[in-house]
């Protein structure tokens, strides 16, 4: 099953080279340039993991962070600045945020953090499985 990436930054150079690097046989990236954007494509297809940058023209990284979440709370989003402050690192990973890279970064770095979020994804999914299971069984032994 293809995990499918979502790339935010109003640094065109940024988008492409995070699709770029991310974009394999098993992971589909894709980018946009601004959080706007981002929550049409996000309502319009299914994705998994979100990294954006925080400070971008119009609604910002940290609004998009928790609308997506407030949309789908499975959805993972890596938080990406220049500018980190102890306010918005805080306030992002007490919402749920799935990682912080602070530019400029290594693409190793980020490929990284992405396989940790991957792998936090899969055990919810088998965890929302299994639970599934339980319940559907338990329905049979009590109806």
């Amino acid at each position: 099953m293809t995990q499918k990436i979502l790339v935010v930054d109003d640094e065109e150079h940024i988008v492409n080279l995070l699709v770029k690097a991310l974009d394999t046989k098993d992971t589909e990236a894709k980018g946009v340039l601004s959080a706007e954007d981002a929550m049409t494509y996000v309502k319009n297809n299914d994705v998994d993991l979100v990294i954006t940058d925080i400070s971008m023209p119009g609604m910002q990284g940290t609004e998009l962070f928790f609308k997506l979440k407030e949309q789908n709370p499975f959805i993972q989003v890596i938080m990406m600045t220049a500018y980190p402050t102890l306010e918005n690192i805080t306030m992002m990973l007490e919402g749920g945020a799935g990682d912080f890279l602070i530019k400029p970064f290594e693409i190793n770095q980020v490929r990284k953090v992405v396989n940790e979020n991957f792998a936090r994804i899969g055990r919810w999914k088998n965890l929302r499985k299994e639970w599934l299971q339980y319940k559907q069984s338990g329905d049979k032994n009590h109806g």
